[in-house]
């Protein structure tokens, strides 16, 4: 008798926003329902709750795929590359 594999189960990607949170610039990232901001200063990624979001969040645009996958991997790609660290 044959067998069914197993499905794998959809995943949305991730969404990402240019924003504000307070008085801070950064980006906004959900991912799997769940929203964190990254600071553009600091580069720290926190959760941010409902209330908060819909407070004190001000969301500026989409951010491109590019800078989505950028913020995720943490800008290993800029770090690794000779050809981008010469240009810096």
């Amino acid at each position: 008798m044959a067998t069914v594999p197993q499905t794998p189960t959809a995943r949305k990607a991730p969404i990402a926003y240019y924003g504000w949170l307070h008085d801070q610039h950064g980006i906004f990232l959900q991912v799997g329902g769940e929203v964190s901001f990254r600071n553009d200063v600091t580069y720290t990624w926190q959760p941010v709750d409902l209330p908060t979001l819909t407070t004190w969040a001000v969301l500026n645009g989409r951010c491109d795929l590019a800078d989505v996958q950028m913020a995720l991997d943490g800008d290993r790609v800029r770090k690794c590359s000779q050809t981008l660290q010469g240009a810096a």
